[in-house]
This record gives C-alpha cells, structure tokens and sequence, in this order.
C-alpha cells in the first residue's frame, strides 16, 4: 500500500512539473504572439480598446 502511495506520488510530481513546463512555455509563447500582434495592430488595437473602455463605461452609468 505505501509502495504505491509513493509510486503515485513520485508519478503525480513528474506529471506536473512536466505540465507547468508545458503550462510556462505555453503562456510565454501565448504572450510573445499577442504582443507581436499588438505592436502590428497598434492602431487596431488601441480602437478596439477605447471601444471597449466605452462600452464599460456606458455599463458602469447604467449599473
């Protein structure tokens, strides 16, 4: 039983470093295509975020 229990555990602490690994170079990745694609899309995005602001702040006087 505490064979297991360990072998289980050895197994789970592999699993989820080799996950956050994955989970970090995801996220790193996700960020460096998202930061490309804002200085590419400067101007798009900087309309896209006033549109956004507005909308908010329209919710906000209403709420």
């Amino acid at each position: 039983m505490l064979f297991i229990q360990v072998f289980h555990l050895k197994y789970l602490n592999t699993w989820v470093e080799k996950n956050i690994i994955y989970y970090c170079n995801l996220k790193i990745m996700c960020h460096k295509l998202f930061f490309s694609f804002l200085k590419k899309n400067i101007v798009k995005s900087r309309m896209l975020f006033s549109a956004v602001n507005i909308i908010v702040k329209g919710f906000d006087l209403r709420g």
